[in-house]
């Protein structure tokens, strides 16, 4: 989680549609987000001057713009699967 503001509790939860690597089929969106989009995304995340949380599948761009966050991983019941929470 990024840094909270002295005297305040924020918190902006994202859930994003998934990295296509990460799924099992390609197409699953209607408005789809590329690994650009991704990307823009978590650029804007890492800004606010708040508490940030963001859920999906561990993948190699999130690892990546997201090293110096924590990271909590569990097991998603219904497709068995590591979700990440960052």
């Amino acid at each position: 989680m990024s840094p909270a503001k002295p005297g305040r509790f924020k918190l902006v939860y994202a859930d994003p549609h998934y990295v296509a690597s990460t799924r099992r089929r390609s197409r699953v969106y209607r408005h789809d987000y590329s690994d650009g989009d991704h990307v823009a995304l978590l650029h804007v995340l890492r800004s606010p001057p708040c508490r940030v949380m963001v859920s999906g599948y561990d993948n190699a761009i999130y690892r990546d713009l997201l090293a110096d966050w924590s990271v909590s991983a569990f097991l998603a019941k219904t497709l068995r699967r590591v979700q990440a929470l960052a």
